[in-house]
Order: C-alpha cells, then sequence, then structure tokens
C-alpha cells in the first residue's frame, strides 16, 4: 500500500480526514517505512522504523551518507556493497524491489536482527527516474532463526557424530592432523572466520596456542600466541579457571584501559567466545572463535558445539596420555625381554604368536622375523602343546573381561625342534598372556 501519491490532472484531492487517517496508520503501524529521495536523503521515517533497526533517524541518516554497511549483511555472511542495497537498485532500474533479506546489527539487542524489505520507486508525470523511494521492511528474526536453527541442529549431530568416530582407535602419530581436520570441518560449518585451541601449562603459568584454523583471507596468530602470561589476560583466565564460557559479542565496547580488549584488537577480532577444557574441574586449556570480518552474536546452539568439543578433547586427551604410558610401558618390558637369556613370545587371543624375543636365535637357530613365517606346530608337537594349555582357555573367561590382567597360565614339558637339530631334554615353556578389554 503506497502512503503518498502524487497528484495527476483531473484526481481529486486529498481531504482532511483522508491525512489524518493516512498519518495515523503511518505512525501505529508495525512495518518499517522509510521515504528517501533520490540522493538518499530520508524525507520520513515512522517509529516501527527507529524501533525494529534500534536506530533512530538521524543514526539510519549517518549510514547511507556513509555507505557504512560493513554490519550489515547477506543471509550467507558476506556484507552488503553500498549497490547491492534495494533504495540504490530502485534509482538505478526505476524498478521496484521486493523481498530482499539483510542482516543488522541491532546495538540494543546486541544482537543480530534480520528484516525482508521492498523498495517501490515514486515517479513526477512522465520522467524516467524516481523522485523518491518508498522502503518498507518486516522483522523476520524468529522466522530466520527457527530455519537457521534447525539446520544447524541437524548438521551438527552428523558432523559430531563423524568427528567423535574419527577418535577412536586412532594412532597417536595422527592427532595433531585429526584435530586439526576437525577445526577446519567445524569452523566451516559455523561460518567463523578462526577456530583455536589453547593448552594451560600450570608450572609455567602459561597459555599456549596448540592448533589453529583460520578460513579464506584471515591472518593465522598460532606463531604469536606462544608462552602467554596468564597475568596479560586476567579477565580470560579467570573466567576459564571457573568453568565458565567468555562471549564478547562487540569487542569495542569493553572499557578501552581493558588489557582484552587491547589483546582482541591487535588481531583485528570484532566478537569472540570461547569455552574451557575441564578436567576433574580443572581448567587444562580452552577452546575458541573469532569474528574477524564482522561482529557476530554466538548463538546457545554455537555454544553448545563448542561445549560438546571441548568435552570430546578431553576424552581424547585423556586416551592419548593412556596410549602413551602403555607404549613406554611396552617399550620398556620389551627391552627386558630382548636382554633376558630365557626365550620370551605373546601370542594373540587365538594364541597365535605375534612377538618372539631375540634370544629365539640361541635356543631354537631361528631369528625371530624368520620364525614368524613358521606356524607354532612346525616348532612344537601340537598335540602335546595345545593338550597342556587348553584347561586354561576356559578357567580365565573372567580374566580376559577384566581391563587389563596378566597371569602365567600354564606349563607343559613338549619337545622342541631347533632349525639344524632336535633340542634334547625337556625343558619347561612358559605362556604369559595379556589382555586389555576390547582388543
Amino acid at each position: 500500500m503506497s502512503l503518498h501519491t502524487t497528484k495527476q490532472p483531473g484526481q481529486s484531492g486529498e481531504t482532511a480526514s483522508d491525512k489524518g487517517l493516512f498519518e495515523t496508520l503511518f505512525k501505529r503501524m508495525a512495518k518499517g517505512v522509510i521515504c528517501q529521495n533520490r540522493a538518499g536523503k530520508i524525507i520520513t521515517a515512522n517509529p516501527a522504523a527507529e524501533k525494529i533497526l534500534g536506530l533512530s533517524v538521524e543514526q539510519i541518516q549517518q549510514i547511507i551518507d556513509h555507505k557504512e554497511a560493513e554490519d550489515i549483511i547477506h543471509q550467507d555472511g558476506s556484507p552488503f556493497l553500498p549497490e547491492q542495497f534495494p533504495f540504490y537498485q530502485v534509482i538505478q532500474s526505476g524498478k521496484t524491489v521486493q523481498n530482499t533479506v539483510m542482516g543488522f546489527f541491532h546495538p540494543e539487542k546486541k544482537t543480530r536482527i534480520w528484516i525482508l524489505v521492498n523498495a517501490e520507486p515514486e515517479f513526477i508525470g512522465s520522467e524516467s527516474k524516481p523522485y523518491q523511494v518508498f522502503i518498507s521492511f518486516t522483522d523476520i528474526t524468529d522466522q530466520i532463526n527457527s530455519e537457521k536453527e534447525l539446520r544447524f541442529q541437524t548438521g551438527l549431530q552428523y558432523l559430531l557424530t563423524k568427528i567423535s568416530k574419527t577418535y577412536i582407535n586412532l594412532p597417536l602419530n595422527q592427532l595433531d592432523q585429526a584435530i586439526n581436520s576437525s577445526l577446519a570441518e567445524l569452523g566451516e560449518f559455523i561460518g567463523a572466520d578462526r577456530f583455536y585451541i589453547f593448552d594451560y601449562n600450570q608450572k609455567q603459568n602459561t597459555f599456549s596456542n596448540t592448533h589453529e584454523w583460520c578460513a579464506e583471507g584471515i591472518s593465522q596468530q598460532i606463531h604469536l600466541l606462544q608462552n602467554l602470561p596468564i597475568d596479560d589476560l586476567k579477565e580470560w583466565a579467570e573466567r576459564m579457571n571457573t568453568g565458565e564460557t567468555l562471549h564478547v559479542p562487540d569487542v569495542s565496547e569493553l572499557p578501552k584501559e581493558s588489557g582484552l580488549r587491547t589483546f582482541l584488537e591487535q588481531q583485528e577480532i570484532k566478537s569472540m567466545i570461547s569455552v574451557p577444557i575441564m578436567e576433574n574441574a580443572v581448567c587444562s586449556g580452552f577452546i575458541g572463535l573469532d569474528a574477524v570480518r564482522n561482529k557476530h552474536v554466538f548463538s546457545e546452539p554455537e555454544q553448545m558445539l563448542l561445549t560438546v568439543f571441548a568435552e570430546m578433547l578431553v576424552n581424547v586427551k585423556s586416551r592419548s596420555r593412556t596410549l602413551e604410558l602403555l607404549q613406554k610401558s611396552e617399550a620398556k618390558y620389551r627391552e627386558i625381554a630382548e636382554n633376558m637369556s630365557d626365550m620370551v613370545w605373546t601370542t594373540d587371543m587365538n594364541l597365535q604368536p605375534n612377538f618372539y624375543s631375540s634370544s629365539i636365535i640361541k635356543i631354537f637357530g631361528y631369528r625371530p622375523a624368520e620364525f614368524k613365517k613358521y606356524p607354532l606346530p612346525n616348532s612344537i608337537r601340537p598335540k602335546q602343546f595345545w593338550r597342556s594349555i587348553s584347561y586354561s582357555k576356559a578357567s580365565n573367561k573372567k580374566l580376559i573381561r577384566d581391563r587389563l590382567a596378566t597371569t602365567t597360565i600354564g606349563t607343559s614339558k613338549v619337545k622342541l625342534l631347533k632349525k639344524t637339530e632336535p633340542v634334547s631334554g625337556f625343558p619347561r615353556i612358559y605362556i604369559l598372556i595379556t589382555t586389555m578389554k576390547g582388543k
């Protein structure tokens, strides 16, 4: 509906009653309306326009005059260029522009709102260029957020399931690469500019950036963020140590004397959020997201993603430490076994040998790698050997179900064969089975 019309020859004039009706409707309608002349000057705007945008007419005019559109974005997050504004499109084409979705940062709500904009030209006589443009818009934030959250939740569930499977039985030497890949996948999914992980060194009382992903065109900071003293980031560290999330929607609104503001502005960060990595109620580091190109209010689903990923990293770290200790333990006992005069071997759960100590060459005349090529019964009389330990497989079911257990499960006198000649006598054979749940 057009609130203003240009008189044409032969048309009757507007009555005072009509004018009053239109003015009342203009002021009370929920849809925002702004009228601009062809130079972009705002002629009038209704109260709903100021309320929806959270800006006064003067502030709106300032954005138009200075073309400050960095906080006005498309749905894909890219900024609106001045020539993409509905007003300028109408002035250039002389045609109506409909259903343009625009995202504004609302200064009072401290969040982004979305409006659906229509722009309609007004002409004088037969002029081809409009002399003014009516801009009308509706707040569709709830609709956009609902659709976005539904897509986000569906995609997030799939992505987290995929990532969690990545770390199952992952070799330690592939862990860093897997974490960097996870940061990239999650960062791109959220649409962040930077995604990072910091470790906390309690002995040195410092933070260090261990992993970082940056979107295309965003500078890396990881090389500058090593061994940062906690005292330089007290505001940040206090939040992390108490297990609280730190969310800064607008860095420019932090106090000017704030050390946190100085630190973030040095990296050209406009908005950020970080979540602590808590192990047994103690902060061991934190993960975070940066918005560099545009201000961004991080939503609850985005915060939830960070929390879930932080918990996942706790489990990954715990498993990594356990595997590292097991590897050190295995190396230690392997060294002991290699230096024993007695022969030692290990078997899998099917009692197939998978390790022989180097002393095998003294006893059998075979090298370990050479001996592995032959089935065990080729070197040990099978009926005597397997009969002697068969009782143990049944009697040790509970033991095998334990998380970690070792035992000697049987002894037997059997006749062994050397590489060149039989061994005289009946040496005693000891078998040690070590089991781990799930292996």
